[in-house]
């Protein structure tokens, strides 16, 4: 019976969070997205550098004409592995830790693409290794690393 329960407490929790993805984190984003990283972007970039944010990704196109793309934070990258988290470790709030470390990894890809349009030498390969490489590595690693570090302590 107790086997039951807990199962039942695990997809609770894991329909509470993505209920709560879907209704608040989602529009959310858009929010920050705009109000947040938008600004900082347009603010950095030259006047040859074009910064654009219509309902989606916001679009950077740079003087050369190459275009790029920076997604909104804690995308689908964000909840596939904390639903993970919350059924792995219900008694605990690893999931809260695992979405700020994702807004704290948006944070750091606004300031390397500000940084980038500023013409700071090796900032473009740090944003870009941040958005192909960074966000993958982290949500699929700490997941991963939590798991690891149960099993031995237990």
């Amino acid at each position: 019976m107790s086997t039951l329960r807990t199962i039942a407490v695990r997809l609770l929790l894991m329909g509470l969070l993505f209920i709560g993805y879907w209704t608040a984190w989602r529009p959310m984003r858009g929010v920050v997205l705009n109000e947040a990283a938008v600004p900082v972007l347009q603010w950095s970039a030259p006047s040859e550098a074009a910064v654009q944010a219509r309902g989606g990704p916001v679009r950077i196109t740079l003087s050369s004409g190459t275009q790029t793309s920076l997604p909104a934070p804690a995308g689908i990258p964000f909840l596939l592995p904390a639903l993970f988290l919350v059924a792995a470790f219900p008694k605990h709030g690893y999931w809260l830790f695992f979405w700020a470390g994702h807004c704290l990894l948006f944070a750091c890809m606004v300031a390397a693409w500000s940084a980038a349009l500023m013409a700071w030498p090796g900032a473009f390969g740090v944003a870009d290794f941040l958005q192909t490489y960074g966000v993958d590595l982290y949500s699929l690693g700490v997941p991963v690393a939590l798991w690891v570090r149960h099993r031995q302590h237990a």
